[in-house]
């Protein structure tokens, strides 16, 4: 798969519009250097310094005790556990694709 192409193309000016409705991005909090890695490959963006503050050195739910893992697990279907587990699995996939892309690049002698 390849990424569309207005997002591949995308400007500054619309990756930092918040009323551009055309260019949607999210990242998830756990796994923020990656989020913003693929995040600048695919803009092609400069890669700017991430904030000291939006890196987390745990999972919000590290302070749950096993009850409250429990009720949530077993709320599955009506919680977003599931969106969670979507989001990391498009991630990944997201990740190979631009692994797979950098070193086809690489080997083609494109940037």
């Amino acid at each position: 798969r390849t990424v569309p192409q207005k997002m591949a193309n995308a400007t500054h000016h619309e990756t930092s519009s918040r009323s551009d409705p055309s260019f949607l991005w999210f990242g998830i909090t756990e796994r923020m250097q990656e989020s913003m890695c693929l995040f600048h490959y695919i803009t092609q963006l400069p890669h700017q310094p991430m904030e000291h503050k939006r890196y987390k050195t745990c999972r919000p739910t590290a302070y749950w005790e096993d009850r409250h893992r429990r009720r949530v697990y077993g709320m599955e279907a009506n919680s977003d556990v599931i969106i969670f587990r979507v989001a990391n699995a498009l991630l990944d996939a997201r990740l190979e694709w631009m692994k797979r892309d950098a070193q086809a690049k690489k080997v083609d002698g494109r940037k």
